[in-house]
C-alpha cells in the first residue's frame, strides 16, 4: 500500500489567525529533548501574541503506531516500503493537525526532518520546491527555521560540508545519540538503521540544509548550536531565534 502526496490547498473563505513554525533538524542532533526544555522556556516566559504551541511528530504518529502499522501491513520499519507507505501518511496527518491548530488561533512550532525544501513536487501542470507548497498549504502562515549542528568558529557551506574534519567530531556525537536512542525492544534501532549505518549520515543531511538556505537565504532563520550546549543553552537559541530572531 503507498500513499501518493496529497496537496491541501486552503479553502478560499478559509482563514488562519495564528501560524506555523517549521524547525528543521536531522534525527540526532538532539532536536526532541532541546524541545521538551522549550516548552518548560515557554511556559515561563510566553511570548507575545498567540498562545505557543510544541507539536512533535512523534506525538501523531507515535513509536506505538509505527509499530502496529508494521505488524498490520507486513512491512518491516527500516524498510523503504513503510517509510513510502505510512511514514508519508504519518507526516500528512501531523501536518494536518498544525494546521488546525493554527487555524484555532495558535503558534504552532513544528519541528521535523524537513531538510531538502528545494524539492520539486508536481501541482497540477507546474513543480514548485517544497518550500512553496507548503506556503500554499499554510495559506502563507507558515515561518521557517533549520537547526545547524556546526563546529564553532568555521564557515560551512554546501560545497565544503562533506570534507571539513571539524565536522568528523560532530558526525560521531550524533552517531552516538542515535545509538543512545535505542529502546532496547529494537523499534528504535529499526527505525534508525539507515542512519547508523552510514558515516555520512549527518552531513549528508546538513548539505541539505544548506542547499535549502542558500536557495532560500531570506527566508529561513537558522539556529546554530555546537558541541557542549546543554538543553537548556539549545532552547534558549531557539527561542530567541524564533521570537526575537
Amino acid at each position: 500500500m503507498v500513499f501518493s502526496f496529497c496537496v491541501r490547498f486552503p479553502r478560499k473563505n478559509e482563514k488562519m489567525s495564528g501560524k506555523v513554525i517549521l524547525l528543521s533538524g536531522a534525527p540526532g542532533i538532539g532536536k526532541s529533548t532541546a524541545l521538551e526544555t522549550l516548552k518548560r522556556v515557554i511556559r515561563i516566559k510566553p511570548p507575545e501574541g498567540n498562545p505557543v504551541i510544541v507539536l512533535d511528530n512523534e506525538d501523531v504518529f507515535t513509536r506505538d503506531l509505527r509499530v502496529l502499522s508494521s505488524e498490520k501491513s507486513g512491512l518491516a520499519l527500516d524498510s523503504k516500503e513503510f517509510a513510502g507507505s505510512f511514514n508519508r501518511a504519518g507526516q500528512m496527518a501531523y501536518q494536518a493537525l498544525c494546521r488546525k491548530l493554527a487555524g484555532q488561533g495558535f503558534t504552532v512550532i513544528m519541528p521535523g526532518p524537513f531538510e531538502n525544501l528545494r524539492a520539486e513536487i508536481p501541482v497540477g501542470e507546474e513543480k514548485l520546491p517544497l518550500l512553496r507548497l507548503m506556503e500554499r498549504q499554510f495559506g502563507g502562515k507558515i515561518e521557517f527555521a533549520q537547526l545547524l549542528f556546526l563546529p564553532p568558529g568555521e564557515t560551512v557551506n554546501s560545497e565544503n560540508v562533506m570534507d571539513l574534519e571539524s565536522m568528523l567530531p560532530i558526525e560521531q556525537e550524533v552517531q552516538n545519540r542515535l545509538q543512545a536512542r535505542d529502546d532496547g525492544g529494537g523499534v528504535q534501532r529499526a527505525l534508525d538503521a539507515d542512519k547508523v549505518e552510514d558515516p555520512q549520515y549527518y552531513r549528508k543531511r546538513l548539505y541539505q540544509q544548506l542547499l535549502t538556505a542558500e536557495m532560500f537565504p531570506d527566508e529561513i532563520k537558522q539556529v546554530v548550536i555546537h558541541l557542549g550546549d546543554d538543553p537548556a543553552t539549545v532552547a534558549s537559541k531557539i527561542y530567541n531565534a524564533i521570537f526575537w530572531g
